[in-house]
């Protein structure tokens, strides 16, 4: 047995990469703030809102998936395995305990994040950063639905949601969301962003404005740039597919935002 404690940080909104056994659903952190990506992970067959949440502790017989050259690539022992709830840290005093675990280490330059990524013997492709500006958010239109095979595929694997009472496949995000932000030394990146909170966000006010659709892409941008900019301490939990990663020149995508209230500086380790 291999049991491993993680803080799950991040909920990846499903998607299909190139081999859909690689699709990454979750991430989080060990106990010593070490990254671990769970992939693949199969679910219940119950909606992705009730498998377990974001911010909380589970614990998973859990091994390194040898196939995968980004050492924090870890897969169930086998199909089946029991994912083991523990407990949800909630949000009190402005994130305090969450902010502990998460921000254990966080990267502020993007030529730092982007060394160690490349770099053979660390080979980093999840990691906290921190931008000194949100410059961007913005969306263009993809494919609305998915294919045939694709959502036989979903639903084999039980991405699923409740919708007029009934289990049905996860719908496929009709946008494509991304953020331009300004790293500690003004270098600018783009970051795509594929989380599960925004995707959720998009669904609930697209249903609040009765399918009016530039109406509910307001909302989220309102939330997720005019509301961060004004207000928040806002972290990405960055992530990279397999199969990009030694080949993009910044292979990182968004698999997570992080944004507790403003407030004076904290002390962390900074990778610049």
């Amino acid at each position: 047995m291999a049991l491993k404690r993680v803080f799950i940080t991040v909920k990846i909104y499903p998607g299909l990469s190139s081999r859909d056994e690689e699709t990454v659903y979750s991430a989080g952190l060990l106990e010593d703030g070490t990254w671990i990506r769970i992939a693949p992970l199969r679910f219940e067959r119950r909606s992705y809102d009730r498998q377990y949440r974001k911010y909380e502790w589970i614990e998973m017989d859990l091994v390194r998936r040898r196939a995968d050259k980004r050492r924090e690539t870890h897969h169930p022992r086998r199909r089946g395995t029991p994912v083991r709830v523990l407990e949800r840290v909630r949000h009190q005093n402005n994130w305090d305990l969450r902010k502990k675990i998460a921000l254990q280490k966080v990267y502020v330059g993007m030529n730092r994040l982007l060394a160690d990524a490349h770099n053979k013997s660390k080979v980093v492709s999840l990691a906290t950063f921190k931008p000194a500006r949100l410059l961007n958010f913005f969306w263009e239109k993809t494919a609305r639905d998915w294919t045939e095979e694709q959502a036989a595929w979903l639903d084999r694997n039980n991405l699923l949601e409740r919708r007029n009472g009934v289990l049905q496949v996860i719908r496929k995000l009709p946008y494509r969301f991304s953020y331009t932000s300004e790293d500690i030394n003004g270098r600018e990146a783009t970051f795509m962003i594929d989380d599960w909170e925004l995707g959720k966000y998009f669904w609930e006010r697209l249903e609040h404005h009765r399918g009016n659709e530039p109406a509910a892409l307001e909302d989220v941008r309102n939330r997720y740039f005019v509301e961060f900019v004004r207000d928040r301490d806002v972290y990405f939990f960055l992530n990279t597919i397999r199969v990009s990663h030694h080949s993009a020149a910044n292979p990182f995508f968004i698999a997570g935002t992080f944004y507790p209230k403003r407030e004076h500086q904290l002390s962390f380790d900074f990778g610049m």
